[in-house]
């Protein structure tokens, strides 16, 4: 997946985390976590030589990372640390680039090790109409998603703000 698709796909997601916690440093360590997995770009020069280390799509885009993460939050969570809940947005962010990887022939490591690769779906192929495609799809869900939940939370915020307004209208002698 290319830079830019990640790029959408993570503002995206991240307009939805925000619409559900309500919170902009989650949606800020969600969109972080999403970039986290391609900087190995900075240390890869994209050669046919592929191992863990040494290759785009490789250790930092194994399934174990953030399924570590995530039981790291938990963990931290449960430990009563504050700061669980921006590891685990930033870790969301990651299994969501992931996940997205994961969709095109490539795939990605699923274990330590380069091999074996986890694909869910072939979906599309790296920087392709159907790429675009898949990313426009995805990116116009997460945000008709994060606009609902948005708009469905200050629908009954104003049911309860409306009621209890009533309610101390009544309580006043009010109508």
């Amino acid at each position: 997946m290319t830079k830019l698709s990640h790029q959408l796909l993570g503002v995206s997601g991240s307009l939805l985390i925000l619409s559900v916690t309500v919170n902009p440093v989650y949606s800020f360590f969600f969109y972080v976590g999403n970039a986290f997995p391609d900087i190995d770009v900075l240390w890869n020069d994209f050669s046919n030589y592929k191992t863990k280390w040494y290759s785009h799509r490789g250790i930092t885009h194994s399934l174990l990372i953030p399924v570590f993460l995530l039981l790291l939050a938990v963990a931290f969570y449960l430990a009563g640390k504050k700061f669980a809940f921006y590891l685990l947005s930033f870790a969301a962010g990651v299994l969501f680039h992931d996940l997205c990887d994961a969709m095109s022939p490539t795939g990605i490591p699923l274990k330590l090790s380069y091999y074996p690769r986890f694909k869910l779906w072939t979906l599309y192929k790296n920087r392709s109409l159907s790429e675009a495609v898949v990313v426009l799809f995805l990116s116009i869900s997460l945000i008709t998603v994060a606009v609902f939940i948005a708009y469905k939370q200050r629908a009954v915020d104003n049911l309860f703000h409306n009621s209890y307004i009533s309610v101390m209208k009544q309580i006043a002698g009010g109508q």
